[in-house]
């Protein structure tokens, strides 16, 4: 087991297959198999693969992701893994709104240090921007719920206020991460009888553990063939 460190790593693409549109396929569709670092994935809980398949629509101005990991090594290091949309601000006004409980909130408009500024849990409407009256972009994740807006990170600070070429800038889903120490596990009392149990999460492929002592976390009993997932995502023009 090695060290904390703040580190980015990337994937590197390895094989891309294509599949064109026509006759009974009504969409182009386009799937990257990528590797992680040999060095992220032995000690810092990557996985092994990540699989992405893109789909275009034939119809209008969509694109569907699905993004699957294979392979993630069990680590008690923090950890964070990002899916980015890298998009250069708008220079002519506008910015990313959110859907927070029903309603649409600017991502530059939030309480000065009140929390983190560029983190959202948004709800089912995703996000949306609008540069200079253009069309607008939206983006939707079905399955991974906190948004980071103009800074891809899933640390909750700096707690300034975006500015607005931030908030105009790229996003980035929070995919997972276990930064942040706020279940207080360091206060709580190893029990001397550990029990823990699976159960599927709906409408993910996950499983969840549930423990008994805080403190504890089977890393012995998980293979890597247990540490799949599946995140969806949907952008669109319009």
């Amino acid at each position: 087991m090695g060290c904390a460190k703040s580190q980015d790593w990337l994937p590197t693409a390895v094989d891309v297959w294509h599949k064109s549109a026509g006759g009974d396929v009504a969409e182009d569709s386009v799937v990257v198999e990528m590797t992680m670092p040999a060095e992220a994935h032995t000690i810092y809980g990557a996985p092994a693969k990540v699989y992405t398949t893109l789909t275009f629509s034939s119809t209008s101005a969509t694109i569907d992701a699905d993004l699957r990991w294979i392979g993630k090594t069990p680590s008690r290091l923090p950890e964070a893994t990002l899916l980015m949309l890298p998009l250069s601000h708008c220079t002519g006004g506008g910015g990313w709104s959110v859907d927070k409980l029903g309603s649409w909130v600017d991502a530059a408009d939030v309480v000065p240090d009140g929390g983190a500024a560029h983190l959202h849990a948004v709800g089912d409407g995703g996000a949306k921007r609008a540069c200079g009256g253009g069309k607008t972009l939206r983006a939707v994740s079905t399955d991974s719920a906190l948004l980071s807006v103009g800074r891809a990170s899933p640390f909750p600070t700096p707690l300034a206020p975006l500015s607005k070429a931030e908030a105009s800038g790229g996003l980035a889903a929070v995919l997972h991460d276990n930064i942040w120490d706020v279940n207080c596990a360091p206060l709580a009392p190893p029990s001397n009888q550990l029990t823990c149990r699976l159960a599927p999460r709906p409408r993910l492929t996950r499983l969840m553990a549930t423990c008994a002592d805080p403190m504890w976390y089977p890393y012995d009993k998980f293979t890597q063939a247990d540490a799949n997932e599946r995140f969806r995502f949907k952008v669109w023009w319009g």
